[in-house]
C-alpha cells in the first residue's frame, strides 16, 4: 500500500507538493482548480504514483461528459508514457451516481485511448461499485459494502483532522487497499466548511501547509495512544482555520465545558493562552503543532488533573460530516 495525501487543488500549491517526500503520493483534480496538466506532468517526473479525478460534475453526469472523459485520458497516455516510473491512475467521473453497467461501458471505452494508465471508478452513494476495474472508496459516502477486488481509499469529502480518524484507518490493514489518501479542507483551497467559503475552486485562495500535511500522515503512520478526557472537554488538535492566513489554524486547542471558568490551563508542559469564549465555553489556544508536542499529554485546569490526550488527535466530539 502507498500512503498519498489528496491534494486535489495542487494546482494552486505546487510549492507545496514540491515538499512532500516522493515516497507519498498524490491526488489532483485536472482542472477544476485550473488546469493541472503541466503540474501533474512535473510531479511524475520524479514521483512514484498519482491518481487523477477527472471530472467533477456535482454528482450528475451526463453523455456530454465522455468526450471530455476520453480527452484527458489521451492527455494522461501521453504523461504516462513519459514517464514509465511513475503509476497513474485516472478517475474519469469524481463522485458519480451511475450504474454499474453503464461505468463498465466507459471505463473500457476510455481505457483504449490510455493503455498506460490505470482507471479507477470512483462512485458515492447512489452509484455502483464495478468489477474488472479497481474502485475508490470516499469515507462514509459510498455504495453500500465493500468493492470486489483491488481498491483505494481516500478521506475526500471529510477532514481527516476532525473525524474519528481510527476508525476509518480500518482499510490500512486490508491487503486489497492500495493507496490511501488523507484529506482535508485545506487540500481544496477552502480554510473551513463555512457557507460563505463555498465559492467556486478556482477563486479559492487558502493553501494547506506542510506542516497540516504532516500533521495528517503522522495521523495514518502512527496508532493513536490510549488516552481519556472527560466528557464536555474538547481538544482539537487542529483549531479552525477562519481565512487563507491564519497563524493560530491547525494547532491545538482546548474547549471547556459550557459554564465552566479556569484561570490557567496546560497541555503537558506547555501553558496555554486564554483564547476567550464561544458558547459559554472557554477557549485554551496553543502556539505549537500539536503533532509534534508528545503522545501522551496531561491537561490540568488550575493545577487539577482533567484527563489526557494523544497531541496529534482529536479528543471528544468527532465532526463526521463537513
Amino acid at each position: 500500500m502507498i500512503i498519498c495525501v489528496d491534494t486535489l487543488g495542487g494546482v494552486k500549491y505546487p510549492e507545496i507538493i514540491a515538499k512532500l517526500p516522493k515516497r507519498y503520493g498524490t491526488g489532483y483534480f485536472w482542472e477544476e482548480f485550473g488546469l493541472a496538466k503541466g503540474q501533474i506532468a512535473k510531479d511524475a517526473a520524479s514521483r512514484v504514483y498519482i491518481r487523477v479525478q477527472g471530472i467533477w460534475a456535482k454528482h450528475n453526469f451526463n453523455s456530454s461528459h465522455e468526450t471530455k472523459a476520453i480527452q484527458i485520458g489521451k492527455e494522461l497516455q501521453r504523461i504516462a508514457a513519459q514517464n514509465p516510473n511513475c503509476h497513474i491512475e485516472y478517475s474519469p467521473y469524481c463522485e458519480h451516481k451511475k450504474s454499474a453497467q453503464y461505468m463498465i461501458a466507459l471505463l473500457n471505452k476510455i481505457q483504449l485511448h490510455c493503455p498506460k494508465v490505470a482507471l479507477v471508478n470512483s462512485p458515492v452513494s447512489g452509484g455502483e461499485w464495478v468489477r474488472g476495474f479497481k474502485n475508490e472508496i470516499h469515507h462514509n459516502d459510498k455504495p453500500a459494502g465493500m468493492p470486489e477486488g483491488r481498491f483505494n481509499f481516500s478521506m475526500d469529502g471529510l477532514h481527516q483532522v476532525d473525524s474519528d480518524i481510527e476508525k476509518h484507518k480500518k482499510y490500512l490493514s486490508n491487503p486489497l487497499c492500495d493507496a490511501w489518501f488523507c484529506w482535508g479542507l485545506q487540500d481544496n483551497c477552502k480554510p473551513n466548511s463555512k457557507p460563505e467559503n463555498n465559492v467556486p475552486p478556482k477563486q479559492r485562495k487558502t493553501k494547506p501547509t506542510v506542516d497540516f500535511h504532516n500533521s495528517m500522515l503522522f495521523q495514518v503512520e502512527n496508532r493513536k495512544e490510549q488516552v481519556s478526557l472527560p466528557k464536555g472537554w474538547l481538544y482539537k488538535s487542529h483549531a479552525e482555520q477562519h481565512t487563507p492566513v491564519d497563524n493560530r489554524a491547525n494547532k491545538p486547542v482546548i474547549l471547556t465545558p459550557k459554564g465552566k471558568r479556569f484561570k490557567k490551563v496546560t497541555l503537558g508542559k506547555l501553558v496555554l493562552a486564554h483564547g476567550g469564549e464561544t458558547d459559554g465555553r472557554q477557549v485554551w489556544r496553543c502556539n505549537q503543532w500539536g503533532y509534534k508536542i508528545g503522545r501522551k499529554l496531561e491537561i490540568k485546569a488550575d493545577g487539577k488533573l482533567i484527563g489526557t490526550v494523544d497531541g496529534g488527535w482529536r479528543e471528544n466530539e468527532p465532526r463526521e460530516k463537513t
